[in-house]
C-alpha cells in the first residue's frame, strides 16, 4: 500500500493529473493562490483551487481524522472535481479513491516518470496488479460517486467516465 500511497503523492502523477498544478511543502498562506496548488506538510496532503482562498482538507470529511492513507488522492480529486458528495462514509470513500488511483495507475502510459524511480522505490504497474497495456492517450479519469438509489443511503458506487483523452505526453521510447 505504501507504493501506492508515495506513487499519488509523486510530483509527476500531479503534474500530468491536474496541470498547472504548484506542490508546496509548507502550509497555506491566507492569499488565494493564481494556479492549483497542493500542500504537503507534516505528511498530510491539502489543496485550492486557483482563486480560492478555501484550503481543502480531506481530514474535514473523506479521512478519518489523524490518519495518512489517501489524502494525497482525495487533494487530487478535490483539484481535478471528482469528490463523491460528502456523507461521512469512510468505506464509500475509500472505495472511491482505490477505483481513482486504479484509473490513474492504467491510464498512465508505461513510461510515465513516475514508474521510473530509483532501484530502492521500483514501481510498475504489475508489480502492483495493473494491467499493463499500449497507451496512446490518457485522461484524467472523470470519477462520479453516486447512490444506486439516488439518496444518500451506505449503497454507493463509483463509476468512471474515461470519454475525455488527451495526448500522451510521453510518447514511446526507441
Amino acid at each position: 500500500m505504501q507504493k501506492i500511497i508515495d506513487f499519488m503523492g509523486d510530483d509527476s502523477v500531479w503534474a500530468t493529473m491536474v496541470p498547472g498544478v504548484v506542490i508546496q511543502r509548507r502550509s497555506p498562506s491566507r492569499h488565494a493562490p493564481q494556479r492549483p496548488t497542493a500542500y504537503f506538510v507534516d505528511s498530510h496532503w491539502k489543496a485550492r483551487k486557483a482563486g480560492d482562498t478555501n484550503v481543502f482538507d480531506p481530514w474535514d470529511h473523506y479521512q478519518k481524522p489523524g490518519t495518512h492513507k489517501f489524502c494525497q488522492t482525495f487533494a487530487m480529486m478535490y483539484l481535478l472535481d471528482v469528490l463523491p458528495t460528502p456523507v461521512y462514509d469512510y468505506k464509500m470513500y475509500d472505495i472511491c479513491a482505490r477505483k481513482f488511483i486504479r484509473s490513474v495507475l492504467e491510464n498512465l502510459p508505461d513510461n510515465h516518470p513516475a514508474f521510473m524511480w530509483d532501484s530502492r522505490k521500483t514501481l510498475s504497474k504489475t508489480s502492483i496488479g495493473v494491467r499493463t497495456h499500449s497507451c496512446k492517450s490518457w485522461s484524467p479519469a472523470r470519477l462520479r460517486c453516486a447512490s444506486a438509489s439516488g439518496n444518500n443511503s451506505s449503497s454507493w458506487i463509483c463509476t468512471l467516465d474515461k470519454s475525455i483523452f488527451l495526448r500522451n505526453p510521453y510518447p514511446p521510447q526507441a
